[in-house]
């Protein structure tokens, strides 16, 4: 069977293409053709508004959940972000204190490693700060070209405004005039920090000869066979141990 001319093409809802297919089929009079013309197209507006109304709803749905997918991913992507920034921090600020670290023991390390026979050494305890003070020493924590590079050499573990400890050092030339290696005056003291922001430091000092390990060393004429300074720097997780022996070197004049 043909199907009648615009009919294939025709967009109007399913009840007006049944009021025309009628109409077609039942031929009436013109008045009855124009009530039911009249009919279908009353009949086609109420329905494609009800099509067109049902379109708006489910576009409005659509366009919600979108937003909420979308304030979903953006949150996410956000809280992403945020949490490589925090850990890529942290990595470089533990990076950072690793560094103070390893440039601390390589300081001690090389004081140690030029120390000569002759140099002298013991401990003090001033204003409840243990002093190691060492006599006819070279100098190793020195960053001015053509100064002293042999005299005596202070190191001590300052306490802070903030509770913490600054390791710092003091060095004197042979003919010092007033020196506080010596005579312990503050006024003479000129302090260079090494490092600070240290959450503890403590020396203590191996006695070859009855095997124990001191925490102070009063007899300047024998020397500790090994030194151990413990030391933790902020952000480290536990101390650093540190053990550094007495060498036979060359005295540097």
């Amino acid at each position: 069977m043909n199907r009648p001319k615009g009919l294939a093409n025709s967009r109007l809802p399913i009840a007006a293409i049944c009021y025309r297919l009628f109409a077609i089929c039942h031929p009436a009079p013109r008045t009855s053709r124009r009530c039911i013309g009249s009919m279908a197209l009353r009949v086609s507006s109420r329905s494609g508004h009800r099509f067109r109304s049902r379109m708006a709803g489910y576009l409005l749905l659509e366009v919600l959940l979108a937003l909420a997918i979308l304030t979903i991913v953006v949150v996410l992507v956000f809280r992403i972000i945020q949490t490589t920034v925090r850990v890529t921090t942290d990595v470089q600020y533990l990076q950072a204190e690793q560094e103070h670290a390893d440039g601390l023991y390589e300081l001690l390390r090389k004081h140690f490693d030029s120390m000569p026979r002759t140099a002298k050494f013991q401990t003090r305890s001033l204003r409840n700060a243990l002093e190691l003070v060492f006599l006819e020493a070279p100098f190793r924590f020195s960053w001015t070209p053509g100064g002293p590079q042999f005299g005596s050499t202070v190191i001590a573990a300052r306490r802070q405004a903030d509770g913490r400890y600054t390791l710092a050092v003091m060095q004197e030339p042979e003919d010092a005039s007033v020196s506080y290696a010596t005579s312990g005056d503050p006024a003479n003291a000129k302090w260079v920090p090494i490092v600070s922001g240290l959450r503890d430091c403590n020396w203590r000092f191996f006695d070859g000869r009855t095997r124990e390990w001191k925490t102070d060393w009063k007899d300047p004429g024998v020397k500790p066979t090994l030194f151990e300074c413990t030391f933790e720097v902020s952000g480290q997780v536990g101390p650093t141990r540190a053990v550094f022996r007495w060498p036979v070197a060359a005295t540097e004049q």
